[in-house]
């Protein structure tokens, strides 16, 4: 989610809808990310965010 609002300027309800989850889930891990950078890298190589990347990655492909 963080890389999809901060890296690539994705709106937080193009992330929400993409993602199948609220704009304010996507807001709350956004915001978590920007005050602790250390945890977002943890976040990124947790089993969750790998399961955030699959399914964005089989929406990416129906594209």
């Amino acid at each position: 989610m963080v890389l999809l609002v901060y890296g690539y300027d994705w709106r937080l309800s193009e992330v929400a809808e993409t993602l199948g989850v609220s704009k304010s889930t996507v807001q709350t891990h956004a915001d978590r990310a920007m005050r602790n950078p250390g945890r977002a890298r943890t976040a990124l190589n947790s089993a969750a965010t790998n399961r955030v990347n699959a399914r964005l990655a089989r929406v990416l492909i129906r594209s």
